[in-house]
């Protein structure tokens, strides 16, 4: 859409242009630029055109509204100035850059403090500021403030010359001036919600009547908004105004939304009854619309759009007391569109459409190799997912995998860490407009699983050299870093076939590793086939727990680094299971030949202890029977 792309252009162009119109005769201590937006703030510049006590020309960039914005606030700003003369081009300066926190400041000089002390700040909006602001440069409420007229008056100021004042200003007659005040409401929306009125229901106000109810205003605020009522055409009399009454009238306004424009804007206001229905002003509304009479409209409330866009629709058959509305608010509506024109439109309908505009998000994307640069801009949602946000930038760049699209903030986002747009432009603890992004050879969702290894390989000559690798993530991993060196890269011939016999059964062994340096490749296939040949070196009774734990070093070793060993590491088991089992059986044997020899020197005892018995029966009979044990005493006497 050409709108959009225009709102592009102007976003990624941030130029502002201030021209000072009879520079030297300026009296001012300091001078400030309109207000301009920027980054999704509003800023505007100021200078001290005598110096402000130094040798040369004090030019600031200042945030507007200060007085509005929390105590502490700042916001990180990256500008340029340039000045021109005239007159005289040796007093040029063609760009002086800044790249600084813009504090929130006050500017209270000891004259501003005696203004505000002494004066009232009043703005007016009329219809004229909604016609020029709905759907351009703000699609809620009615009017930005900051951009209608303002007059300081002093706080004694009589209504009537106030009027009179406004009058000269405005090139309205007096008589045809009526003031709305601007209120806010609970909902934090502002609307004019109160009429200056006399007890008669007019603002002829008489001196008494303006003490009574202008001046109390002046004297207890330093800041007033109004919204004025005009009541326009030749043959209008003045104080010809819609016959109002507090109770019995409300002042609505209504907004037009055309579905296949996608555009917003102020259609006019009415006066209507309290105990009046929609149903019985649908003809007005056609006709600011510019439809038939009997043209089918669908009539919505806009209540509000912090933190979230409220649009009800309104009951045309109910009275205007019964939905609920009061001085000041706002009604939308549009043609009632057949279901297949509503299919051909982005938003068919007007909540669709605001919820699609209070959650746009310009965002400027730069590439990490030249993250001072803005690449390109692209308009998106707030509510937009990690996944939403990486096929937007995929279609922009040509991209057929988005999920290889890495973005950065303050540090890399993971994938899908984040919920919506809105968290991934938070640079630092503040918002920011802007987003970094990377194109990675493997997708991120992938990458985000494996984690960056320093391979070390060295022999006993302590050459070394290194590489990194990106590997799945296990425990053990960073413990099985350090493997033996190989010189060079090629494989033998018996490798080769052991190799070709490797991928035939098992496929591509490799598929996981990513090696920054291809040629570490070679090294791992001289690791696989090493390891089949030294199995295939020994018998299941003649390898040892020595060169078990070395092929198992080796192992563990190449799956820290992704190379797929699954099938090895199983057969592995199998031969240590082998292994014991052999083992076990040597073992056994050995058992039994130890038994085998017990059994004879036990039968050699046994021969021992017959022949003992036999002596000891010899002995006995010598000593007469007498029974004799080791304990008795030797006595001849």
């Amino acid at each position: 859409m050409e709108n959009a792309q225009q709102q592009i252009n102007d976003f990624l162009s941030r130029r502002f242009k201030w021209t000072i119109e009879n520079f030297s005769e300026l009296n001012a201590k300091k001078l400030y630029s309109n207000i301009f937006s920027a980054g999704g703030y509003r800023w505007r510049v100021g200078i001290f055109p005598k110096g402000n006590d130094v040798g040369h020309l004090p030019v600031y960039l200042e945030v507007a509204d200060s007085a509005a914005l929390p105590t502490g606030w700042s916001k990180y700003a990256k500008f340029s100035v340039a000045v021109i003369s005239q007159l005289n081009n040796k007093f040029n300066v063609t760009k002086v850059e800044a790249d600084v926190a813009v504090p929130r400041v006050l500017d209270w000089t000891d004259g501003s403090k005696t203004e505000a002390r002494l004066c009232t700040t009043i703005q007016i909006a009329c219809d004229e500021d909604l016609l020029d602001q709905i759907g351009k440069d703000l699609h809620f409420d009615l009017v930005d403030y900051d951009k209608v007229r303002s007059f300081i008056v002093p706080k004694g100021m009589r209504f009537d010359l106030f009027k009179a004042k406004v009058a000269t200003e405005f090139g309205i007659p007096v008589g045809r001036q009526r003031f709305w005040r601007w209120g806010k409401r609970l909902n934090h929306t502002s609307r004019p919600n109160y009429l200056l009125l006399t007890k008669t229901g007019f603002q002829s106000f008489s001196q008494d009547e303006g003490k009574r109810v202008f001046e109390p205003l002046l004297a207890n605020n330093a800041y007033l908004q109004f919204f004025l009522e005009v009541e326009r055409g030749q043959d209008i009399q003045e104080h010809s105004f819609s016959y109002y009454s507090p109770g019995n009238g409300i002042l609505l306004f209504f907004k037009l939304y055309d579905p296949f424009k996608e555009e917003l804007r102020y259609a006019g206001r009415l006066i209507v009854e309290c105990s009046c229905t929609p149903m019985k002003i649908l003809e007005k509304l056609n006709a600011m619309a510019g439809y038939p009479d009997d043209e089918e409209i669908e009539l919505y409330e806009e209540i509000r759009f912090e933190p979230y866009v409220m649009c009800e629709h309104l009951d045309e058959k109910m009275t205007f007391h019964d939905c609920q509305l009061r001085d000041g608010d706002i009604i939308c509506f549009q043609k009632l569109l057949p279901f297949e024109d509503a299919e051909k439109c982005r938003y068919p309908n007007l909540p669709l459409f605001l919820d699609y505009v209070n959650n746009r998000q310009f965002v400027r994307f730069r590439s990490l190799e030249k993250p001072e640069e803005d690449e390109f801009c692209l308009e998106l949602s707030k509510n937009l997912n990690h996944d939403d946000v990486a096929e937007r930038v995929a279609s922009h760049l040509g991209l057929k995998d988005p999920s290889k699209i890495r973005f950065t903030s303050c540090q890399p986002i993971k994938y899908r860490g984040v919920v919506h747009l809105t968290d991934m432009l938070v640079h630092c603890k503040q918002n920011s407009d802007i987003l970094y992004y990377e194109v990675a050879e493997t997708p991120f969702r992938e990458l985000q699983g494996l984690e960056t290894s320093e391979v070390v390989l060295h022999h006993d000559a302590k050459e070394e050299f290194c590489t990194i690798v990106r590997t799945p993530m296990k425990e053990d991993s960073n413990a099985l870093l350090t493997l033996p060196f190989l010189k060079g890269n090629s494989l033998s011939a018996a490798h080769v076939k052991i190799v070709e016999e490797i991928f035939q059964k098992h496929g591509n062994v490799l598929q996981q590793v990513q090696v920054l340096d291809p040629t570490f490749k070679a090294f791992f296939l001289e690791r696989l086939a090493s390891i089949v040949e030294l199995f295939r070196s020994y018998t299941a009774t003649s390898i040892t727990a020595e060169v078990l734990g070395k092929l198992k070093h080796l192992i563990q070793s190449l799956a820290c680094l992704g190379v797929k060993v699954d099938w090895m590491e199983s057969y592995y088991q199998k031969v240590v299971s082998s292994n014991k089992y052999v083992q076990r059986q040597l073992h056994i044997e050995h058992l039994k030949e130890q038994v085998s020899t017990a059994e004879i020197a036990l039968q050699g005892l046994k021969d021992q202890l017959v022949e003992a018995e036999k002596e000891i029966t010899v002995v006995h009979m010598e000593t007469g029977n007498e029974t004799v044990d080791a304990t008795t005493i030797l006595n001849p006497l």
